[in-house]
């Protein structure tokens, strides 16, 4: 498996019907790996636990407006909390890597 740093959260939010959805304000030219939902994460909190997860959903959430940046958002599964996922969060994505065969 390869890990790839999708990006830190800056905003954590239980939102009513989708529940925890975290984003980042990134840079209208970064180079994000591309993902999709159901895709694998790993968490890693800013007291350096991890948690394994993945992407429930890709809202369109606007958190606020930053002209020189995109906003960029996930919905977490049902069950996870902003208060479980805060602000600080290194957000990682697991792909596995092509080429290369599972042991």
């Amino acid at each position: 498996m390869k890990i790839e740093h999708l990006f830190t959260v800056e905003v954590s939010a239980n939102l009513p019907g989708l529940g925890c959805v975290i984003g980042a304000f990134l840079p209208r030219n970064s180079d994000i790996p591309n993902f999709r939902v159901g895709d694998p994460l790993v968490l890693q909190l800013p007291d350096g636990r991890t948690l394994e997860s993945h992407v429930s959903d890709l809202p369109m959430v606007n958190f606020g407006r930053k002209e020189e940046h995109i906003h960029f958002s996930i919905q977490l599964p049902k069950g996870l909390t902003s208060d479980e996922v805060p602000e600080g969060t290194n957000v990682f994505l697991k792909t596995k890597q092509r080429g290369l065969t599972e042991q």
